[in-house]
């Protein structure tokens, strides 16, 4: 035996051969095979391999006429021997040896695999798919899968089916790759395209799960690039590329089910892929890859340490970038955007959201994708809410309505991401505005993201979010019941089609809530109230410790329990919500709004305790966090309202106890800067002037209530505007029954009949049904003036007549 051959004996798996020999060493050693009598001793099945290694470089040896027929020789014996069992090759692989070649030279299936070759190795990119497809499933069934190589042709026609999948969407053809694939797969064990083949076999199944949404492809797709991993060592060139799939898989189930462990498991694979592959491109795509997951995880788990490496594999790619397209720098720039700014989102250092920006515009002026207007649209607005000028909203917005510009004349169209972030720019203006069309507007395409989502889409959930919360918006403004059922409505859209362990649950449960007991203000229906305490302790349970979103459910959960204990006297409520109040004040970061809101709640919680106890240090406590929360809110922020109106209310409970003159002019103070509050509710805004005149007669402050029922009066028509269907103005007005009529008996009292008459004119142009303005309002006017009530009574009857002439239809 020659020292060539029994190193080859020796060798046992032959995958190591190719590329690895030369081609002379490799050439020699066929042709001793070739030449042999018999078999050597020990000579294995393994040497059927070197057939392989032959015709795969047989494009270097030239095919001349002698060559060619020496590789059909060869492919002749590869076929007949595999057709016999494995404990029975030996024996074959004798016979042939050392009988002639002859009757092998004109095989059908022979003939068949060197056709199989030439097609195996052709360009589908530029070849007739069609024929290609059909000339080689031809051939596929004249070769018997025995053959070593049947896995590899099989698996050219699965990427032949692939691309005519890719080019024509026919479901067929998706078909068809995956059952050529995988049956190439499956016959493939030990062999030295292996990983190859059973990756192209999970990328089939990908591509099948990306057009028909099956979570059994993917699962499938994923087992097989992890077995095709599990014997590919780093130095393999497709080792690389294996891990990106891997995690690409790993992301997409974890989108399917909600289980954060899927994301952590990717990111190891991300950072394999980013850190073995050699194509600029690729590397710069998985460190994308590894930032998108790290963020995707931070908004799962809340860990800070998520963020910073979101941020980091952002600047990894960026680097690699600098010499690339302009596709791939704006890509991952915007990826670096996004990292920045979720990572002040949640640590509101202002370095990271300059950082976002100027990554940001850099995108957008190197590529200017739609998806990057938008992302930087959405930055701008975060800075927008950090400094309040609109410079920077009026520069968002451009940027939102940048992107649907865009794209609104490619194949693809204007993107549902596009229209979500253009909607909650124009919410952000309009609660600073409080332009009406704003909010019109921002609903409007809020409703055209979602009808751009289908149903399968991982993002619809975020989309239904974000229309809900306009909705609520909208009510606050309108009072329209409707809109408020359709936010509720949506939200639960949401928690349906959302995973059970995934972030959005959380999300719409949160949202939800807030819905929920909004409605409970409107309604009294303790149900609603109930199910947004279940929704809030759900979203608390669901967010982790330390997460900075978790805040945000604690306080909605403290309100929730502050109002039901204070509606129904629920002693328990009451104790759980100062033990929520201690976890809120605890979890909200110092400086932030959060922290402003938290305070509100807790000292709104202290003044109820004080209301019902009557204990000093339950007033001292509620006074000094609400006197903290207004301290902390600027002069023209809307959320002035909420601690001035619950100072209002400590102080008059304060006064009542120990009437004091000084408290009720102090309470009656602070209701009335709550009245005058800017953007915030009309509703709110009316209570407290109402409140405040209440507050300042009970003191016996005959001017300081005249001037605040007066203030209450002027809000009417805007709080009863003509745009809201009838039912919604008389449902808003109803917490105002009386105003005008207690503002004009303190106008009498003041010695002012001209005002009196003011207010009750005012009044009465905007009241819109007899129960809104009965009999009982007039009892105190009656009191101080009999013929002005009964004057008033009668111009009342003449306006009805003339409500209910107009009312009717010509």
């Amino acid at each position: 035996m020659s020292a060539r051959l029994e190193r080859f004996n020796s060798s046992g798996d032959q995958r190591h051969l190719q590329g690895d020999k030369a081609l002379a060493e490799v050439t020699a050693l066929l042709q001793e095979v070739a030449a042999a009598k018999g078999a050597p001793e020990g000579f294995s099945s393994d040497a059927v391999f070197l057939a392989r290694d032959f015709y795969q470089l047989r494009g270097e040896l030239g095919q001349s006429e002698s060559e060619s027929q020496f590789l059909r020789n060869a492919l002749s014996l590869h076929q007949v021997a595999a057709t016999f069992p494995p404990q029975d090759l030996p024996a074959a692989i004798r016979a042939l040896l050392a009988g002639s070649w002859e009757p092998l030279r004109s095989s059908g299936p022979a003939d068949a695999v060197v056709e199989a070759i030439r097609l195996s190795q052709a360009d589908i990119g530029s070849t007739d798919l069609d024929s290609h497809i059909s000339e080689l499933a031809g051939l596929l069934q004249l070769i018997s899968p025995l053959y070593w190589d049947w896995c590899v042709f099989a698996t050219q026609l699965g990427l032949a089916y692939r691309e005519r999948f890719r080019r024509n969407s026919a479901r067929e053809d998706i078909d068809a790759a995956v059952e050529t694939s995988v049956s190439a797969a499956l016959l493939a064990d030990h062999h030295p395209s292996y990983v190859e083949i059973l990756m192209n076999a999970g990328l089939a199944l990908l591509q099948r799960h990306e057009a028909v949404a099956e979570i059994g492809d993917l699962e499938q797709a994923l087992t097989a690039n992890q077995n095709a991993l599990a014997v590919c060592p780093p130095d393999h060139p497709k080792y690389a590329e294996l891990n990106s799939y891997i995690a690409t898989c790993l992301g997409r189930l974890y989108d399917r089910n909600g289980q954060v462990e899927l994301l952590a498991d990717s990111l190891p694979h991300w950072r394999e892929a980013a850190e073995n592959a050699e194509d600029p491109d690729e590397v710069v795509f998985n460190w994308r890859g590894y930032s998108m997951t790290a963020q995707n995880r931070f908004n799962a788990a809340g860990d800070p340490a998520d963020l910073d490496r979101a941020v980091m594999a952002a600047l990894r790619g960026a680097e690699h970038a600098t010499s690339l397209s302009p596709e791939q720098r704006g890509m991952i720039l915007s990826e670096l955007c996004e990292a920045l700014a979720l990572r002040f989102q949640a640590l509101g250092k202002s370095e990271d959201l300059e950082g976002a920006v100027a990554a940001g515009e850099a995108a957008v002026s190197v590529q200017g994708l739609p998806s990057q207007h938008a992302a930087l649209g959405r930055v701008l607005s975060f800075d927008y809410e950090r400094t309040g000028d609109l410079a920077a909203i009026d520069a968002a917005i451009g940027h939102c309505r940048a992107a649907l510009r865009a794209s609104s004349g490619t194949a693809e169209g204007s993107s549902a991401e596009s229209y979500g972030e253009l909607s909650a720019a124009l919410r952000l203006k309009f609660a600073h505005t409080g332009n009406r069309a704003l909010i019109d507007e921002a609903v409007a395409l809020a409703r055209e993201a979602v009808s751009l989502s289908p149903p399968s889409d991982a993002g619809r959930p975020v989309l239904l979010n974000g229309l809900s919360l306009i909705l609520q918006d909208r009510y606050r403004v309108d009072g329209a019941l409707a809109d408020l059922d359709e936010a509720i409505g949506l939200c639960e859209q949401a928690i349906s089609l959302s995973p059970p362990g995934h972030f959005t649950v959380r999300m719409s449960q949160h949202n939800s809530a807030s819905a929920l007991i909004e409605r409970f203000t409107r309604t009294a229906e303790r149900r609603d109230l109930d199910q947004g305490i279940d929704h809030y302790r759900t979203a608390v349970t669901r967010t982790p410790e330390g997460h900075p979103r978790r805040v945000l459910s604690l306080l909605g959960l403290l309100e929730a329990l502050t109002t039901r204990a204070r509606e129904f006297g629920e002693t328990d409520d009451l104790q759980e919500a100062l033990s929520v109040a201690d976890k809120a004040l605890e979890a909200a970061p110092d400086g932030s709004v959060e922290q402003i809101l938290v305070r509100t709640a807790v000292g709104t919680l202290y003044r109820i305790h004080y209301e019902e106890s009557g204990a000093p240090e339950s007033y001292q406590r509620g006074v000094e966090i609400l006197d903290d929360a207004l301290a902390a809110v600027p002069e023209t922020d809307s959320r002035r309202f909420f601690p001035l109106m619950n100072l209002g209310q400590i102080h008059t409970a304060h006064a009542y106890a120990h009437r004091k003159t000084g408290s009720y002019r102090l309470a009656a103070a602070c209701l009335t800067a709550a009245a005058d509050a800017p953007d915030a509710s009309l509703e709110h805004r009316v209570m407290a002037a109402s409140m405040a005149g209440w507050v300042a007669g009970s003191a016996g402050l005959h001017y300081e209530a005249l001037n605040a029922y007066g203030k209450a009066v002027e809000l009417l028509p805007l709080l009863a505007w003509h745009g809201l269907d009838r039912s919604d103005q008389e449902a808003r007005l109803t917490g105002a029954r009386g105003v005008a009529t207690e503002g004009a008996a303190w106008a009498l009292e003041a010695d002012d009949p001209a005002r009196a008459i003011e207010l009750l004119e005012g009044g009465r142009a905007i009241l819109i049904s007899r129960a809104l303005d009965d009999g009982e309002d007039f009892q105190r006017l009656r009191a101080v003036d009999p013929d002005l009530a009964e004057e008033l009574i009668s111009v009342r009857t003449e306006l009805d007549t003339l409500i209910r002439i107009s009312a009717t239809p010509d």
